[in-house]
């Protein structure tokens, strides 16, 4: 039963996302082969004699970093990974601005793409305004422009100058037009379902492309400090930047980002046993999440060099989890008329109550909340129009890993991710983890989850924790108050 909702979760929590190509405001259509100082352009100050705009991909890349860039492969074929590697034993003779960070990228997860971040509640494959999304909060703290950074194939993109209020409206451009703002910058991957490597690939050159205007767009030739913000598999592409970036990365903040795998995905292959969709059985992404061995060596990596590299990185892990009631709630948001909704809160909130007072678990949990909760909030509702096959099988999951916590069932998961992962721990209580990391928990509940906010969804998919936290606004102001 655990292994067929495992599988059911895998198609309705991760969406899947193909990158849109939009016309520049003039009708054309043009790629930029990365990196390059701006695609081609360089700012708005000119190089000096002495120092040569970069030419090759490895010139590229190493212009924009302490350290050089040994290889650099966008393709191998007999892994289907792209490969880049720095020498992080000698500095080279770039410096780092001593100032606060001019550029904040962020990045989405697996499967998803740059409307994760924001979008209208109706179209999950395209970027779109909203006042209260992070994008636009960052804008208004820093009064930065805004930019959306596209890739197209592996390893060219488009990048675009958005209307700070209408996301609709925007500008191909070459370069980052004002290297005297801040730029907050939207990436999206293409293949998002990709290998971790691949993802990465791209990102570091759409980066890289970013960092050398900048730094060819000031007298001294300076790199910026940069933030970087991910959700889920972004936590990770961004952790593997600030792997190889060490000087340059002054924030980092990692939502719901599983560092130490997925316990709901760790059983993705049983998919195929139910013929479910094929970009799910066999994600190259889903493979290297729940790979120990891939994400172990990012972890010992950055503890083994921590004291001398990734000390001065402000690491923020945030993670969350919500009670019982609450994920019952959401599992059944989307099959409730809004008239029926508040009834089914009562409900679940009441009954709920009960159940963690008498604090019995087990099967008579199980059919403590099929009769009290299910069959009464479901008993008009078309039986199908519901799977009710799988939220049985999600409340034996639950139950089975749920805790009761001064008389509530809490469960340390956001569905996709559990919370130790979250915070870069292999178990809830420590085990082995990252150093230095700041960590910050949100529990998600009936009182502090209200239904506006499982409208906001970042896939349109069940408004679980884990498809929520990019537009969660105590998320998004611990973020503002920390830059």
């Amino acid at each position: 039963m655990k292994k067929f909702f495992i599988a059911i979760l895998l198609v309705m929590f991760m969406g899947f996302a193909i990158p849109n190509v939009y016309a520049s405001s003039s009708g054309a259509q043009f790629e930029i082969e990365g990196p390059g100082p701006g695609g081609g352009g360089g700012g708005t100050t000119p190089p000096p004699d002495e120092e040569p705009m970069p030419v090759t991909l490895e010139e590229k890349l190493s212009s924009a970093n302490t350290y050089d860039v040994s290889i650099a492969i966008p393709y191998q074929s007999y892994s289907g990974k792209a490969k880049t590697t720095y020498n992080m034993n000698v500095n080279n003779n770039n410096i780092v601005q001593n100032a606060s960070a001019r550029i904040t990228f962020i990045t989405h997860g697996l499967g998803n793409n740059a409307s994760a971040w924001s979008n209208d509640g109706n179209n999950f494959t395209t970027l779109k305004y909203n006042y209260d999304s992070v994008i636009n909060k960052l804008r208004c703290h820093y009064n930065a422009d805004v930019y959306f950074a596209q890739f197209v194939t592996r390893t060219y993109y488009r990048l675009y100058k958005l209307n700070p209020t209408n996301y609709n409206v925007r500008t191909q451009v070459g370069h980052i037009v004002d290297t005297n703002k801040h730029s907050v910058v939207v990436f999206e991957a293409y293949k998002p379902l990709d290998y971790n490597d691949n993802i990465y690939y791209q990102f570091n050159v759409m980066a890289s492309n970013i960092v050398n205007d900048y730094k060819f767009g000031n007298e001294l030739h300076r790199l910026p400090k940069i933030n970087l913000i991910g959700h889920s598999r972004g936590g990770i592409t961004n952790m593997q930047y600030a792997l190889d970036h060490p000087d340059l990365v002054e924030n980092m903040f990692s939502i719901d980002t599983p560092f130490m795998g997925s316990t709901t995905a760790v059983l993705y292959d049983v998919a195929a046993d139910f013929n479910l969709s094929d970009d799910v059985q066999n994600s190259p992404g889903l493979s290297d999440i729940t790979d120990p061995s891939v994400y172990y060596t990012n972890m010992y990596r950055w503890n083994n060099n921590y004291d001398d590299l990734y000390s001065n990185i402000n690491m923020y892990a945030l993670g969350g989890y919500s009670t019982v009631g609450l994920l019952l709630y959401q599992a059944l948001y989307p099959y409730l008329d809004p008239t029926d909704r508040i009834s089914a809160k009562n409900i679940i909130s009441y009954n709920m109550n009960v159940l963690g007072n008498i604090g019995n678990l087990g099967d008579f949990a199980i059919d403590f909340i099929e009769e009290y909760i299910l069959f009464p909030i479901l008993d008009n509702i078309d039986e199908n129009y519901v799977p009710f096959q799988l939220l049985y099988t999600l409340i034996e999951i639950i139950i089975e890993d749920a805790e009761i916590v001064n008389g509530q069932l809490v469960f340390y998961n956001d569905v996709c991710v559990d919370l130790g992962s979250q915070l870069g721990q292999s178990t809830i209580n420590g085990g082995y983890q990252y150093e230095g990391f700041i960590k910050v928990v949100k529990r998600f509940d009936m009182n502090n989850c209200q239904d506006y906010q499982l409208n906001k969804v970042c896939v349109d998919e069940m408004p679980v924790v884990h498809n929520i936290v990019t537009r969660d606004q105590e998320y998004i102001s611990y973020i503002i108050s920390r830059l």
